[in-house]
């Protein structure tokens, strides 16, 4: 990224760091275009987009703002309900219920 000078985003799968399960941000701050595409990119490709942002910005005017999300999740809606996409919290990840997610077992992923 730092070479390239832009982000260099793409879909991911968890990874196991020790024992604990990490999934990286792979998406901008915020709910814009940018994080828009990495979703559909991974509805088309498989992986995991990580979208977030700070409740206090959702009033505000920028990449964080209600109006974004609100766009976000209708992109997101639309994938789901054609059957593109998943729709999971950190909490479903950790539970082992989420098809195609690997869970470690003494350390090591299966």
């Amino acid at each position: 990224e730092r070479i390239c000078g832009r982000r260099m985003d793409r879909p991911l799968a968890p990874e196991y760091i020790g024992r604990i399960m990490t999934v990286r941000v792979n998406t901008p701050c915020g709910f814009t275009e940018d994080t828009q595409r990495m979703v559909e990119r991974c509805a088309r490709q498989g992986g995991i987009a990580v979208t977030y942002g700070h409740p206090h910005s959702i009033t505000n005017d920028g990449p964080q703002s209600e109006r974004h999300l609100v766009d976000l999740f209708q992109v997101v809606a639309r994938l789901r309900d054609e059957g593109k996409l998943q729709v999971h919290l950190p909490r479903t990840l950790l539970a082992g219920s989420t098809p195609g997610v690997t869970h470690a077992r003494n350390g090591a992923a299966r």
